[in-house]
């Protein structure tokens, strides 16, 4: 069972922090957040240091989370300012002895894209790709609602135009559920081995807009625990085991309460799962 952290859980903490509390737990790695914890105007110097604490403490950092990309509503100058940034987050990944960058590919949603949108993201995505097939790294996009990767259909058209071994998706069920998509065994078996991680945290759906909730195509969500949500992981993991998936299980929860209690919760309910599944230690 490989279950890491991902540190965007806990955005007011510093990243020592949160490793010291995935070490206590019991996490094996961390997914770092870039936008919390990994600005790109750090330096190499300061990636050693992260990486020191990280083995220190016996953590593997699985990977770098960022938003940047959005290439498929982008002008040839910003998409190559895009890149630069991503390059640099790739040279992080490197050092830190991480196995991916995840990028944004942009938008629209599938049912208001167009070929040309599909077209241009993937041109962009395909130099990424090269640059982070020279460290030897992998390109994740994360199916997520409002962009091009909404679907496991419409991210698998994206991953067939790029056509790059080393591209592959973050797969987040709660993501497709409140996106109003199957998230279930036909769209695992229809990304198969282009799951390269797995995003786990929960949703539930309420009938009234409260002070928390996200309103996804005039209906209202609100972040919980897992387990007190409506995204049921266990025949997730059942799946993935039968499939033979060999990525992280990530714990995302973003619920507004402790962090400490959260992440402990996340970690022993997941670990729970996983067994129930048919998983080993």
């Amino acid at each position: 069972m490989k279950i890491c952290l991902f540190t965007g859980m806990a955005k007011k903490l510093s990243l020592y922090r949160i490793m010291d509390i995935a070490k206590e737990i019991g996490y094996s790695g961390i997914e770092i957040s870039s936008r919390f914890h990994l600005p790109v105007e750090l330096t190499f110097t300061e990636m050693e240091k992260i990486k020191k604490r990280a083995e220190d403490l016996g953590l593997r950092v699985v990977g770098i989370y960022t938003s940047h990309g959005g290439f498929s509503g982008l002008s040839p100058e910003e998409a190559e300012e895009e890149i630069k940034v991503i390059k640099k987050y790739i040279e992080f990944a490197k050092i830190l002895g991480g196995e991916f960058v995840k990028v944004n590919a942009g938008g629209p949603s599938p049912d208001m894209a167009e070929g040309k949108h599909f077209q241009k993201a993937s041109q962009a995505l395909k130099r990424v790709c090269d640059i982070a097939s020279l460290y030897s790294l992998r390109i994740l996009l994360e199916i997520h609602g409002g962009g091009l990767t909404e679907t496991a259909s419409s991210s698998l058209e994206l991953l067939n135009l790029v056509e790059r071994e080393n591209m592959g998706l973050i797969y987040d069920a709660a993501n497709m559920y409140i996106s109003g998509t199957d998230y279930g065994e036909k769209s695992i078996r229809k990304l198969g081995k282009k799951i390269m991680h797995f995003h786990v945290k929960d949703m539930k759906k309420v009938e009234e807009k409260e002070p928390s909730a996200l309103e996804i195509k005039g209906k209202f969500y609100i972040h919980t625990l897992l387990g007190e949500g409506d995204v049921d992981h266990l025949p997730l993991f059942k799946i993935l085991k039968e499939i033979n998936y060999s990525g992280y299980f990530s714990c995302e929860c973003h619920k507004e309460t402790e962090v400490i209690e959260k992440a402990r919760h996340e970690f022993i309910r997941v670990k729970k799962l996983l067994e129930e599944a048919g998983w080993k230690e």
